[in-house]
């Protein structure tokens, strides 16, 4: 592989500090993982218990995805130096962040803990189970794994989301949940709006749709 990219003109040096790059980042992750488990069981007791069946699945399923609610937390946590030793850990910050590298770095770690453990912690939360036993069940292995990291790190700033941003996604995703063609609408339409306003103008917008289906039956469009 070296000699076809070294025979194509590309320089030695770029490509040896590309692919040390690449093996930081995959040791990044993997060194990761224990505080990465340690911060899902704290979030997943905190947010995933008071579900139903239909809820934890999906809470479950999205944990781990930085772009769904349920996985927002991934993006308060900045990777960090920890003491004066070359080691890194996690910091977790009260706002949530702009999810770029370091975020995806660690919804990756987050993915490798509950690979094939989806319905290991959707029962756990069920049965509304303890941190310790939590931990066991889901960190054990990964923590017990951990090794130092001794790749080359380069801090990414953390730069908080605004939160009238995040609540005008919330209520696109919930105006989409119901049926309503979100083209039409312009975020700034809708600050402000409740729950309730939004499941008028759904009402609103299925009743349009019944009149134009009606209207073209019988051929007046």
């Amino acid at each position: 592989f070296l000699n076809r990219l070294f025979r194509g003109g590309f320089p030695v040096m770029r490509v040896v500090a590309s692919l040390a790059a690449a093996g930081a980042a995959a040791d990044l992750w993997r060194h990761l993982a224990c505080d990465v488990c340690e911060q899902l069981v704290a979030e997943a007791r905190e947010q995933g218990g008071g579900l139903d069946e239909d809820e934890t699945a999906d809470y479950v399923d999205n944990i781990c995805s930085p772009k769904a609610k349920q996985g927002r937390w991934l993006a308060s946590l900045d990777v960090v130096s920890v003491n004066s030793e070359k080691r890194v850990g996690l910091e977790r910050h009260s706002d949530v962040g702009e999810c770029r590298k370091e975020c995806r770095v660690v919804a990756r770690s987050c993915s490798h803990v509950l690979r094939g453990k989806d319905d290991v912690l959707g029962e756990l939360l069920r049965d509304k189970a303890g941190k310790k036993k939590m931990h066991k069940k889901l960190c054990a292995k990964v923590c017990a794994a951990s090794k130092p990291f001794e790749g080359d790190w380069t801090d990414e700033q953390f730069v908080a989301r605004d939160p009238k941003e995040m609540e005008t996604e919330e209520m696109m995703e919930k105006m989409k949940g119901l049926g309503m063609p979100m083209k039409m609408y312009k975020r700034e339409d809708l600050e402000g709006l409740t729950e309730g306003d939004m499941e008028v103008m759904a009402a609103r917008e299925q009743l349009g749709q019944e009149r134009m289906a009606a209207k073209a039956e019988r051929g007046e469009l």
